[in-house]
């Protein structure tokens, strides 16, 4: 992943040099645009969003100072670097008061850019790193009750609470008789599915819960599902869909109803109520 850099500085020629003063892509930075100003600075965040702003502190309209406060306001996630001349130090203290912890004197020393910048990107992937961590473990947090209150009716007040959606439906993969692992099944799953789904394993099964899914959108990704593992024993499960958090537990019956029918239909890949009543009709 590449940081994206906006240069803010009222003099052209600076703007220029920073641009080519360092290998800014070798660093795993790139740059998306400048400004003349601090105003300038911020249409062009809300414009390019990035994540690091390279910055002069006195510029005419408005200064790096408040354009650093306006930022705070709305993205506190956004690294900030100063670039500031001895003159400006008082300046440079202010913004330290505001949480900036990057700061350079002028004229701008590349190899301390460099150093400088390494720093930050080392902050920004400790950050992304530590989001990564909270959204899976909050991810493993619901996944888990979601588990446990389909097979054993726990957690249901707490989960009712979450789970304020407009409709649902589960998509099983039973791979009991596949070559391929539970990692393995999950990976490809994720990768169709994407967003707005709860996953949880039980026995040899995976089961994905989709939530706020149009019919029309349900079916490709059932049909994706169903291509992704074509030849490799893998069964895909699907219920009815449901549009109250109590339907989950019957969706689920459902789906476990669907398991023990699949010695009945061993020529269907896809379980689900219409291929059933499709293959009775056609044979």
């Amino acid at each position: 992943m590449m940081y994206r850099v906006l240069i803010v500085d009222d003099e052209p020629v600076v703007r220029e040099g920073l641009a080519h003063l360092i290998n800014w892509q070798a660093l795993g930075f790139e740059i998306v645009g400048d400004a003349e100003n601090g105003l300038d600075g911020i249409e062009k965040i809300n414009q390019l969003h990035p994540n690091i702003v390279v910055t002069d502190i006195r510029m005419p309209i408005m200064d790096g100072i408040e354009m650093i406060r306006k930022i705070q306001e709305t993205n506190s996630e956004m690294e900030v670097l100063i670039l500031s001349g001895y003159s400006d130090f008082s300046y440079a203290k202010e913004a330290i008061h505001l949480g900036v912890s990057s700061y350079l004197l002028k004229p701008v020393d590349e190899e301390e850019l460099e150093n400088e910048l390494k720093k930050i990107a080392s902050r920004m992937d400790l950050k992304r790193e530590q989001r990564k961590a909270i959204a899976l473990y909050q991810d493993y947090s619901v996944s888990k009750k979601l588990k446990e209150f389909v097979l054993h009716q726990q957690h249901k007040e707490e989960l009712e609470l979450l789970f304020s959606f407009d409709s649902y439906q589960f998509i099983a993969c039973n791979f009991e008789i596949s070559p391929l692992n539970r990692a393995e099944v999950r990976e490809r799953v994720d990768k169709i599915i994407q967003k707005e789904v709860f996953y949880f394993n039980h026995n040899s099964c995976l089961y994905s819960l989709l939530v706020n899914r149009t019919t029309r959108e349900a079916e490709k990704i059932v049909l994706e599902i169903s291509e992704t593992f074509k030849g490799e024993q893998v069964l895909v499960l699907v219920s009815k869909e449901g549009n109250q958090f109590l339907d989950i537990q019957q969706l689920y019956k459902e789906i476990r109803q669907l398991e023990k029918k699949r010695y009945l239909y061993e020529e269907l890949n896809v379980l689900s109520r219409s291929s059933i009543e499709m293959y009775i009709e056609n044979n």
